[in-house]
């Protein structure tokens, strides 16, 4: 019997096994550009100021009063 050849990936051009991209591990990017004072959220977590779910990913900086962050919209 003839072996087929596996298949590499269109992106990285790995094999698809050994492609992170193909197995589903690829990081997804920041929702916006870095700004002085701003971090990416690593984790959920909740606006101190308009109290709107922060999704990991997004943009927030530490609250004016220091009690927690705030979101893009209320930074």
């Amino acid at each position: 019997m003839e072996e087929m050849e596996e298949k590499r990936c269109e992106i990285t051009e790995l094999y698809e096994s050994q492609c992170a991209h193909c197995q589903g591990h690829d990081q997804p990017e920041p929702k916006t550009e870095r700004r002085p004072g701003w971090i990416t959220a690593r984790y959920v977590g909740r606006c101190s100021s308009c109290r709107r779910e922060i999704e990991s990913g997004e943009q927030i900086r530490r609250d004016d009063e220091d009690l927690g962050w705030v979101c893009e919209d209320c930074g």
